[in-house]
């Protein structure tokens, strides 16, 4: 080894991403500290959370001097705050209903078809706040009743009213 390159190597020692404990430090700040204002408001307690765990674990490998298990935390890492970065998908119908199906079904006593007409009267992105025996209501402010989902959901060519409501049941008296 020539006298330059030994220079370069003991440089090169210097430089605080060939160490673990600059690489650790640098995701760190790569990914939580230069990101922190872009997480959504409802993620950022989150994030905090996973930051907070990620110097945790940090500190007890460099503890240990495990390397590998170093590196695999910060892609870990790197992955769940990417994760956390980005805005929550928006309820689905499907989801909302999963969500509440067995509240809905059981102790407030929907019918099942109603529950399949109100999957339909909800947009993509709505979530149901508020529901009881007789209506519901979406986060947006739309609020709709079980008499006003079955007339909406009756096809036009079934004229017999009587015999339509029949399927469903009765909806309880208000109290």
């Amino acid at each position: 080894m020539t006298a330059t390159e030994r220079e370069e190597f003991f440089a090169s020692l210097d430089d605080p991403l060939c160490t673990l404990k600059g690489r650790l430090k640098e995701a760190a700040e790569r990914m939580y500290l230069n990101v922190r204002d872009s997480f959504p408001p409802e993620r950022a307690a989150e994030a905090e959370r996973v930051a907070r765990q990620f110097v945790s674990d940090a500190h007890d490998l460099l503890c240990r001097d495990d390397r590998q298990s170093a590196q695999n935390l910060i892609g870990e890492f790197a992955q769940q705050m990417t994760r956390l970065s980005r805005l929550a998908p928006a309820p689905t119908p499907d989801g909302e209903i999963s969500r509440v199906w067995r509240t809905l079904l059981n102790p407030l006593q929907w019918n099942e078809l109603e529950i399949d007409f109100l999957r339909a009267w909800l947009k993509p992105g709505e979530r149901l706040t508020l529901f009881d025996r007789w209506s519901a209501q979406t986060d947006t402010g739309r609020k709709t009743t079980r008499e006003q989902l079955r007339e909406a959901m009756r096809p036009r060519t079934w004229t017999r009213r009587d015999t339509w409501d029949r399927q469903f049941g009765p909806i309880p008296e208000r109290e």
